[in-house]
């Protein structure tokens, strides 16, 4: 038997063992290597504008390279800022993505419980997803450590004021802007935060909310806007802030006009900034300023071009110009730059709705269906379909079908409770408007809709009133449509309601004045207006009065042929009335119109 060759055994049991740690290094290096080539290419593609592949190639990065941190925030926040993106401008949101987004920050704290960067990022992706019990703990855990930033205490204090914890919550946001809750005064000395502009509109918010039953007035919340700008003279934030407070709630002459001087002085401070442009376009819009809003508009998509909110705003001018074809071209002008954004092509559908296109509706609601769109929403413009087809009862099947799956205070809510209240009235079904209307004081369709329930219950008095405020408080927010249609409700109601009083009670003044106001405002010829009074005193019952004008004006008229038809309506002179049949067909011929005044005849003169 031979012997072992046992120098031979070692040297190749220490050159595989050499070999072995070989590859491992040169394993490592490799990987190394490519850790780094993956995070130079997310940083080209950051570059590039592509977050898709930034994000992709960074999440392979941090699987090759898990000690590396702060990647890994870096790559947490982006995501969250990107799905935010995605959900506020409209695009469908990548639900895998969010998935993944969900796990990794949650395993990131676990694993670093102490790092109070991944603490404060998880908060935000939690309040992203709505775990607002998860981000309380965070925020918790982030106080106990002294580590709360300004913008972490405002999101504090928003959860403790949605959690049942509103004096707290007050207390944390006062302090931050330096307001002494038991004077009622400012102490600019004792303010934590006061170049946080949210923690002046925050605080501003929760004490309106708290004080709304025993406080009828703004002048806490205007001094809480004054100090804003006080403190931040130099941010277009703090003017845009207190503009949209001034024209919201204050609406005061006085109000408009600081709310224009404060629209302007943000333009000076940052006359190209995506964000201050679209403030000041919304305002214009809301004054009715169109020209102005044209002209900031045309400047900001001039500056972003990619811009998906400034196309909807754009859309939105034109609609308000009761322009709706050029409204849709806005809408197909940002899907270009944004093909597959949801909010853009939902917007498409209601216009081609709108404009009667019915067939390009259904295309665009089948695209939506395929993308996986809300499906509460894709249930309302179904029934707007529906309602453009004249099937109004499919439409209220399926609005009622819907309505306990919609969550209360939301724009879908607000939406389909109009489709309802439409199709209830014109189904003469308005018992079933009991419920549904619901007065927002600063929603003037809210209070129209409550006019037109009170008309239908008799309370023409309460309907009145809500008339005048419309025309009043809410007269900037109106279209001239929008105001003629509310003047010849307000005339229809103040006339039931002195035909429903005793006659010796009526008192036709409010009628009378309604009545020149619309022959002021319909800019009516001559013989429409003595049409038109004809009517009203028909409506106050004094036909006699009535005859005399239409047989005054047919003398002054001899060719409107209302006037002859009329008055062989109303004489009781059954010889009179066929005399001035025969001359209407005669002069004019044989029109519905007189075979309608004929055949009324004859059942009147029946014996």
């Amino acid at each position: 038997m031979k012997k072992l060759n046992i120098p031979l055994v070692l040297g190749l049991g220490i050159g595989g063992m050499v070999g072995l740690v070989g590859i491992h290094f040169l394993h490592g290096y490799q990987v190394n290597k490519n850790a780094d080539f993956l995070k130079a290419r997310a940083q080209t593609a950051a570059d590039a504008g592509d977050t898709d592949e930034q994000i992709r190639l960074l999440s392979r990065y941090v699987r090759h390279r898990k000690d590396d941190l702060a990647t890994l925030k870096a790559l947490l926040k982006i995501m969250r800022e990107h799905l935010k993106e995605q959900l506020t401008s409209g695009d469908d949101i990548d639900r895998r993505m969010a998935g993944t987004l969900s796990q990794a920050v949650e395993k990131a704290v676990r694993d670093n419980p102490e790092d109070q960067e991944l603490r404060q990022e998880a908060y935000k992706v939690e309040i992203f997803f709505g775990d607002l019990t998860g981000a309380m703990a965070n925020l918790s855990e982030l106080n106990s450590m002294g580590a709360l930033s300004a913008e972490d205490r405002i999101a504090y204090a928003r959860l403790k004021f949605a959690t049942a914890e509103r004096k707290e919550a007050i207390n944390d946001v006062a302090a931050m802007v330096g307001y002494d809750l038991i004077n009622s005064t400012f102490d600019e000395t004792k303010a934590t935060a006061p170049n946080e502009i949210d923690a002046y509109a925050l605080f501003a918010a929760f004490y309106n909310a708290e004080h709304a039953r025993t406080v009828d007035d703004l002048t806490i919340t205007r001094s809480v806007a004054d100090q804003c700008v006080k403190m931040n003279p130099e941010n277009p934030r703090a003017y845009i802030s207190r503009a949209m407070l001034l024209v919201t709630r204050v609406k005061t002459d006085e109000a408009k006009q600081q709310a224009e001087e404060d629209m302007q002085k943000a333009l000076s401070l940052a006359p190209d900034d995506e964000l201050v442009l679209i403030a000041a376009a919304n305002h214009a819009i809301t004054t009715r300023n169109f020209p102005q809003a044209s002209e900031l508009l045309s400047h900001a998509i001039e500056k972003h071009p990619d811009s998906v909110t400034l196309y909807q705003l754009r859309s939105d001018l034109s609609r308000n110009q009761e322009n709706l074809p050029e409204a849709l071209e806005w809408i197909v002008e940002g899907l270009k730059h944004s093909p597959r954004n949801s909010a853009l092509t939902a917007r498409r559908a209601d216009l081609e709705i709108d404009l009667k296109q019915l067939e390009e509706a259904k295309q665009t609601v089948r695209r939506l269906d395929e993308r996986g769109f809300d499906p509460l929403r894709l249930e309302l413009l179904h029934a707007r379909i529906e309602m453009a087809e004249n099937h109004g009862q499919q439409a209220i099947r399926r609005l009622e079908r819907m309505r306990p799956l919609v969550r209360a205070g939301t724009s879908t809510e607000a939406r389909l409770k109009d489709y309802l209240i439409t199709l209830y009235k014109q189904n003469n079904m308005g018992d079933k408007l009991v419920g549904l209307v619901e007065v927002n004081e600063d929603n003037p369709q809210s209070l129209f809709n409550q006019a037109d329930l009170f008309v239908r219950q008799g309370r023409y008095d309460d309907a009145i009133e809500l008339y005048k405020k419309l025309l009043t408080e809410h007269e900037s927010e109106l279209k001239t449509e929008g105001k003629e249609q509310i003047v010849r409700q307000m005339f229809a109601a103040a006339i039931a309601r002195e035909r429903n009083r005793p006659a010796t009670d009526r008192n036709w003044k409010l009628v009378d004045d309604l009545a020149k106001m619309m022959s002021e405002r319909l800019n009516l010829k001559d013989y429409e207006r003595e049409q038109f009074a004809i009517d009203l005193l028909l409506q106050k019952d004094q036909t006699s009065d009535a005859l005399r004008l239409a047989e005054r004006s047919l003398t002054k008229y001899p060719n409107v042929m209302a006037f002859p038809l009329k008055v062989a309506e109303l004489t009781n002179d059954a010889e009179q009335a066929d005399r001035v049949l025969n001359s209407v067909e005669a002069k004019f011929g044989d029109t519905v119109g007189l075979r309608r005044t004929r055949a009324a005849r004859i059942l009147r003169d029946r014996p």
